[in-house]
Order: structure tokens, then sequence, then C-alpha cells
């Protein structure tokens, strides 16, 4: 619903209305009601797809911890391994 091609079909499906579709009379009364059921539809679906989003990006800043957290660990665990000049 928020793609280019979905919103010009949209366009190009009102421009056709209101020129082909001289019984419905101004301003278009049919033509509202098919967008505000548009509506009511696509709000829903939105929220949903935000929320799925939310939860994808929650996953990979847990993950971009835990990675970040073991390389931290592994660089410690280096860092006291290896000799430094400053240790002798």
């Amino acid at each position: 619903m928020g793609s280019w091609t979905f919103l010009g079909i949209q366009s190009l499906f009102i421009v056709a209305w209101m020129v082909w579709a001289k019984w419905d009379q101004f301003p278009w009364i049919l033509l509202n009601l098919l967008f505000s059921i548009q509506a009511a539809y696509s709000a829903p679906l939105l929220q949903l797809s935000q929320n799925r989003q939310s939860e994808h990006d929650r996953h990979r800043a847990e993950t971009d911890y835990e990675t970040n957290a073991e390389a931290l660990r592994l660089l410690r665990i280096l860092a006291k391994e290896t000799p430094n000049e400053y240790s002798e």
C-alpha cells in the first residue's frame, strides 16, 4: 500500500473513475465510499506491518548486542594473553 506501484494504480483508478463513471454524481459518493472502506482495511494492515518491523528491529538489536558482548569478551581475553611493552 505504500509502494509507488500502488500509488500509480490508485491514481489511474481515480482518474478513470472520474472520467467514465458519469452515474456517480458529484462529489463521487460511491468513490468516496470505496476510499473509506480501503482506509478501514489499510490502517490495521499498516499497524500490523509496523509491529512486525518493530519486532524485527528488536531482534536485530539483541543479536547485535550479543555479537558485541562476545567480541568484547574475546578482546579482553586476547588483551590478557598478549604481553604489551609496558608490562615488563
